[in-house]
């Protein structure tokens, strides 16, 4: 069935034939299941049983705001404020709880039965009265609404019309020929209805003339109606579907492919029409009926009495068999039972972010729809980033099986676009959240791509001692290679930094200052005077330690980049023994640890990164000359009691600063022997001094610009920029 709700939203209903032993062959019920706007709901991890109704079948369910109303066949009506947590019955003046259709508008609510006739509500069933002045059959199967009239289909005594709220009926029946109305259903002015035995009946005035609109339309038993923009189709017991394009004036059967001509139900998702049958399944019709296909798979009940759409999903109530959820148009089904003890559901609706099914004389159950259609991220494709210290990665995400319209949350970036580009290296995550407020998240590391030569760079690593980087690579077996050329970068570009012969170790010391910051380097071949592309580059790991909240130790460092990073391992070294130990690990996307309870003594730590594939240094391949497994920061040192490196330097001063080369630099009173270093931002030493004083005058020449002075004691080692102007 079809009709209209208030303010002209088209609805669909599902008619449906309660087959419950052959004495009730001929009993038939409707059921009004409204697909209403949905929200954000409860979660539940499985089908819950509601606390009632009680007292008989369930044969309809309506929504009205946080109302939830059930009619049932010989318990009457019952009410639910909390989603079908707890049921109450609302049957104060109901004198007949034989209730087999409910329909709401505005604040009335309106209540067909079996032999009683309509009753009417307006404070959510609390009290009811008859409405029945007029309705000269009070066996009412179906209910409707268009604008203020309210349409009645009764069992033999044809459709009868209220323009005041029930309060007075007539009988519209002039032309109607077979009053045994199964279905009704609205489109504009023109209403249908639906007959058994009597076919399709059309009538523009709102019921006050019929005309039996049947040309084609072999079979008279119709069932169940539904409209979809200009075609009309109508589903018949034992003649399948019929369609017609100009408001039933002429009708074509519509079955190729429909091997079952019992259809209980018809519901449409944009241009998919689906028809439920009676142990025939599901059927699917992409071209408005003119072929079917069965769409069966996994559906292991073929008795089909209800069909229900959220979004792109299709759910099935099968007589025995419980629900069944499609997320891909019925191609494949699959069960969604758990906790629900009665398997025999006559009817689902939806109201808010829940479905609810009607079940065979035991009571209403309830799960959350976000527990069974949660968005599904399917990340289509990634892009890696072209070096360590570039941001060109990119990430291509496609949600589906939810409600739209979807919503992006990303972290890092606070991104709310579906897809994200302009990304550095590192772990990201993105949830996504559907229509109905379901959410889901999903995880993507961007790497470095791989290099665009055959050879790279294997790793770079702090030496031992924390006093210069060491690069390593594995050497390609070649013939041509003559030398290897290793650059780094200068933060204005990359730079040759020495030339390697082929025939020397695949290793090399850097010594530059690994304590100031980390380091990019990339390698090159050359051949025959000829020199290759730069390979991608290797970023050192820089450690710092503070304690924002002594004693504890912050520790805070950068990705390495160069190769995929797993984990970050914490490399101790307690009293300054060199004795290093792993005392604990972060995963990759964490670049912070704290050391809540360190020794009161000194203690010294490094950050250390396995590789993949170990390195192998060689003279000549392949021939290794020892394998390099990990890679290692640089060392930073910590003393107890609270004093590390960043309390010796707020002990540290340097004036004047900027200078023209001449300056002081003044220590603390527990600096007593200390080192003096002056690297350039290119981590190259170009100064170094010792001092047992407090106090020590430095007068360099060099060329004007930025750099580091570090200041090394057996308390650790302090770096502060001075400028020469």
């Amino acid at each position: 069935m079809a009709g209209r709700l208030e303010g002209g939203r088209l609805f669909t209903s599902c008619v449906r034939h309660f087959a419950l032993n052959p004495a009730f062959r001929g009993t038939v019920v409707w059921l009004l299941l409204l697909l209403l706007p949905l929200g954000p709901g409860f979660l539940h991890a499985q089908w819950q049983q509601s606390n009632g109704p009680y007292g008989g079948d369930i044969r309809t369910l309506a929504t009205s705001g946080s109302n939830l109303f059930a009619g049932t066949n010989g318990g009457g009506v019952f009410l639910s404020t909390n989603n079908g947590s707890t049921w109450a019955a609302v049957n104060t003046g109901l004198t007949n709880l034989g209730v087999l259709s409910l329909t709401i508008s505005g604040s009335n609510l309106f209540a067909g039965t079996y032999g009683g006739g309509v009753f009417l509500s307006t404070n959510n069933g609390s009290t009811w009265a008859a409405v029945n002045t007029g309705l000269t059959n009070l066996d009412v199967r179906s209910l409707t609404i268009s604008g203020s009239n309210l349409f009645a289909g009764t069992y033999l005594g044809g459709v009868f019309l209220s323009t005041n709220n029930g309060s007075t009926w007539a009988a519209v029946n002039t032309g109607l020929t077979n009053l045994n109305v199964r279905s009704l259903t609205i489109s504009g002015s023109n209403l249908f209805a639906g007959t058994n035995g009597g076919g399709v009946f059309l009538s523009t005035n709102n019921g006050s003339t019929w005309a039996a609109v049947n040309t084609g339309l072999t079979n008279l038993n119709v069932w169940s109606l539904t409209i979809s923009g200009s075609n009309l189709f109508a589903g018949t017991w034992g003649g399948g579907v019929f369609l017609s394009t100009n408001n039933g004036s002429t009708w074509s059967a519509v079955n190729t492919g429909l091997t079952n001509l019992d259809v209980r139900s018809l519901t449409i998702s944009g241009s998919n029409l689906f028809a439920g049958t009676y142990l025939g399944g599901v059927f699917l019709s992409t071209n408005n009926g003119s072929t079917w296909s069965a769409v069966n798979t996994g559906l292991t009940n073929l008795y089909v009495y209800s069909l229900t759409i959220s979004g792109s999903n299709l759910f099935a109530g099968t007589n025995g068999g419980g629900v069944f959820l499609s997320t891909n148009n019925g191609s494949t089904w699959a069960a969604v039972n758990t906790g629900l003890t009665n398997l025999y559901v006559y009817s689902l609706t939806i109201s808010g972010s829940n479905l609810f099914a009607g079940t065979l004389g035991i009571s209403v159950f309830r799960r959350s729809l976000c527990e069974i259609i949660s968005p599904v991220i399917t990340i289509d494709s990634i892009q890696s980033v072209s070096a360590c210290n570039a941001s060109d990665g990119k990430i291509y995400i496609t949600p589906s099986v939810g409600l739209v319209p979807y919503t992006y949350s990303w972290m890092p970036g606070a991104y709310s676009t579906q897809d994200v580009s302009g990304l550095a290296p590192g772990s990201y995550s993105v949830t996504v959240t559907d229509g109905l407020g379901c959410t889901s998240m999903a995880s993507q590391n961007i790497y470095v791509a791989p290099p665009p030569t055959p050879f790279s760079v294997c790793i770079t690593t702090t030496d031992s001692f924390s006093t210069g980087n060491i690069i390593i690579w594995d050497k390609p077996v070649s013939t041509t290679i003559d030398s290897f050329k290793i650059y780094r970068d200068s933060g204005t570009g990359y730079l040759p930094v020495v030339k390697v012969p082929y025939t020397a170790l695949s290793t090399y010391t850097d010594n530059v200052n690994p304590n100031i910051h980390s380091y990019y380097y990339k390698i090159s071949a050359i051949s025959s005077g000829v020199e290759s592309v730069l390979s991608n580059s290797h970023e050192t790991m820089f450690l710092q330690v503070t304690q924002p909240n002594p004693p504890a130790n912050n520790l805070t460092w950068n990705d390495y980049c160069g190769f995929p990073v797993t984990k970050y391992y914490i490399l101790c070294d307690t009293f300054n023994t060199n004795n290093w130990v792993r005392c604990d690990s972060v995963s990759w996307g964490s670049n912070v640890y704290v050391d809540a309870t360190p020794p009161s003594a000194v203690i010294n730590y490094r950050i250390e990164v396995e590789i993949p594939i170990p390195c192998l240094v060689s003279i000549k391949n392949p021939v290794p000359m020892g394998t390099i497994k990990t890679t290692k920061s640089n060392t930073f040192k910590v003393i107890g009691n609270g004093i590390n490196e960043n309390s010796l330097a707020s002990s540290l001063s340097i004036y004047p600063n900027p200078s023209a080369g001449r300056f002081t630099v003044e220590v603390g009173t527990m600096m007593n022997q200390y080192k003096i270093e002056i690297h350039n931002m290119m981590g190259q030493k170009v100064y170094e001094s010792y001092s047992a004083g407090k106090k020590v005058e430095v007068n360099v020449n060099l060329p004007k610009g930025i750099y580091l002075l570090q200041v090394e004691t057996d308390l650790g080692r302090v770096n502060k920029k001075v400028i020469i102007q």
